[in-house]
């Protein structure tokens, strides 16, 4: 009996972490897209990198809100912040919890280019 109680206990733990390392991955291939978006279209304004982002999240599957996204310019480098929460479940069907992510990109722009933040 000890045996089954701890067989079962183990496959918990695995189903939990598998879980959650499947909810990271997906923050880390949405953060590595938003990354690539800003590469091959540095100069975009404002507006049209918050509508990149939420394309982006929303093939995804990410429950992104274009208010929780931030882009600043620090010196030459252009960087976007990103904040969202999602239901992971780490048990299916028997526990849940709620995990928030904070995924952030940044690309350096080139001397002497121009990025009007509105347009």
């Amino acid at each position: 009996m000890k045996t089954i109680i701890k067989i079962v206990l183990a496959l918990a733990v695995l189903t939990a972490a598998f879980q959650a390392a499947r909810a990271s991955l997906a923050n880390y291939q949405f953060e590595d897209s938003v990354h690539e978006a800003l590469l091959f279209n540095p100069r975009a304004a404002d507006q049209e990198i918050i509508e990149a982002v939420s394309s982006l999240a929303l093939s995804q599957g990410i429950p992104v809100e274009p208010g929780n996204i931030r882009i600043r310019q620090v010196g030459p480098d252009l960087i976007v912040d990103i904040s969202y929460e999602t239901e992971v479940q780490l048990l299916p069907g028997i526990y849940s919890r709620n995990f928030t992510f904070k995924p952030s990109a940044s690309t350096r722009l080139m001397p002497g280019v121009r990025r009007s933040p509105t347009r």
